[in-house]
This record gives C-alpha cells, structure tokens and sequence, in this order.
C-alpha cells in the first residue's frame, strides 16, 4: 500500500499556502486604507486633495477683556483667541460670529506644521445708560467645521 503525500504538506505546498495568506493579509490591509479615506489619491471627487488627510483645527477659543465693564460709554471689547491645528500644513478658514448677528469677513491662517495661531478682534459699543450682554465665537470652516465656546461679556454704560 503506498501512502501518496498531499501537496500542502510539502515544502512546496507550505511556501504556496503562506504566500497565500501573505497576499490575503496585504490586500485587506490595502482596502481597509482605502475606505479609511487615507489612500493616495483618495481624496473623494477628483482631483489634488486642497489639504492633507490629516490636518485639522483641533482647538479654537476665543476669551473677552473686559468681561464685565461698568464705566463710561462708549467701551471697546476686545476678543483674543487662538486656533490649533495638527497633521501637518495647510490653510484654515474662519470668521467671528457675534450674538447681534453682524457679518464678519472670512480670514484664513496658514501653517506650515503643526502649532497654534493668536488672533483677535474688537467690538466697540454703548451708548448713554446701555446694559448688554453678549458673546462672540470662532467658526472654524476649513478644514472642518467646528465652534469655539463663547466669550461672553456684559456692559453696562454709566
């Protein structure tokens, strides 16, 4: 009676079933970077990416001085904040949002690496016995969207 030796239990066979699974492995490791979104070229619609996957905000604040005026009119605020990002260079997008709904200009910071900008802005209110609170905010546009807290601050005009 011969006893035939099946193929995979052969040196052959081994390296055949090992090269198999190395192949596997590396393909699912390859889609896996693709739906990820981290893929060359995997940028969503075409064309260059305009940022690297990875950069984003990943802090925005914005704080009022004076917080609490009591004083004569008319009075200045003045937000100072900063915005952080991470993953590299780009360019981020923002504007300041007010709680009277005035319109502000879109600015943009650029980086080179990772680190944090300073920026700043005032409002300049009041009037004759004028009471008011009121906040402003960073919206972050690009590369993601995102909003700082609230600098919130009151007045009131003497």
């Amino acid at each position: 009676m011969s006893k035939e030796k099946s193929f995979w239990t052969t040196v052959p066979g081994i390296l055949t079933g090992i090269a198999a699974v190395i192949t596997a492995i590396g393909g699912l490791v390859f889609v896996l970077h693709q739906v990820d979104g981290t893929g060359p070229g995997n940028n969503g619609g075409g064309g260059p990416p305009e940022q690297p996957p990875s950069f984003r905000v990943v802090e925005a604040f914005l704080r009022a001085d004076p917080f609490d005026y009591v004083g004569p009119s008319p009075v200045t605020i003045k937000f100072t904040g900063r915005i952080s990002v991470v993953g590299g260079g780009g360019t981020v997008s923002y504007k300041f949002l007010r709680s009277d709904g005035a319109s502000a200009p879109i600015e943009t910071l650029h980086f080179d690496g990772p680190g944090s900008r300073d920026v700043s802005t005032t409002w300049r209110l009041g009037g004759p016995g004028l009471t008011y609170s009121g906040w402003q905010s960073i919206k972050i546009l690009e590369p993601q969207e995102m909003e700082s807290e609230r600098a919130n601050f009151k007045i009131r005009c003497e």
